[in-house]
């Protein structure tokens, strides 16, 4: 469920973030063939086997990331919980090319609409780079799930997923508040996995 996030919780995240970003570049011509099969991947993977994972390790609280992009359910999982999210924006992996089609001026209207919808929810440092903003507000379309678990146990279902050739990233933590707040500097340091990921060779 949404609610049960609890303070000093870590936040995982499965997959990473763009398919708006990368299906619009698509659709105008101005994509990598690469980057939009990295997207199209990223889409057709499904979460049944780090769902799994989350229960074995005793998550508390998880969401998909759909349409209304990381930080709308970022602030559901707040909402529900009673608690504050703090987003690390540096440790939040981008599909290929998804930042630099923002730095060109992609976006899309669920972008609009998301930063509408959370205006008074959602504080993001003015640090954080605006195509970086752009990711975090990105809807996607088959997105990854962010989950909140105890860092430990949010650790050990990263490593898991990477051992299985998927994707995990400690991405923020779980505070005493409300809302949503993107920090611009690094939350976690040593053994989180970088921020970007490359496409498939296969």
């Amino acid at each position: 469920r949404k609610s049960g996030a609890q303070p000093r919780d870590a936040l995982l995240l499965t997959k990473p973030l763009g398919t708006g970003l990368a299906l619009t570049a698509a659709q105008r011509g101005e994509a990598e063939p690469a980057n939009v099969q990295a997207a199209i991947e990223s889409m057709l993977r499904l979460n049944r086997h780090a769902s799994h994972l989350a229960a074995q390790a005793g998550v508390h609280a998880m969401t998909d990331v759909t349409g209304f992009g990381l930080l709308g359910h970022a602030a559901e999982i707040a909402r529900a919980s009673s608690t504050r999210l703090v987003i690390d924006a540096a440790a939040v992996p981008e599909l290929p090319g998804a930042l630099s089609c923002a730095q060109a001026g992609v976006t899309t209207g669920g972008t609009h609409r998301n930063r509408e919808g959370l205006a008074g929810r959602v504080s993001i440092d003015a640090e954080v780079p605006p195509e970086v903003e752009e990711l975090l507000y990105d809807p996607q379309t088959s997105g990854g799930l962010l989950m909140a678990l105890p860092e430990a146990a949010a650790r050990a279902v990263a490593e898991r997923l990477r051992a299985d050739r998927l994707g995990g990233w400690v991405i923020g933590r779980v505070e005493e508040g409300s809302g949503v707040v993107a920090r611009a500097s690094a939350a976690s340091k040593g053994d989180s996995p970088p921020a970007r990921v490359e496409p498939s060779t296969s």
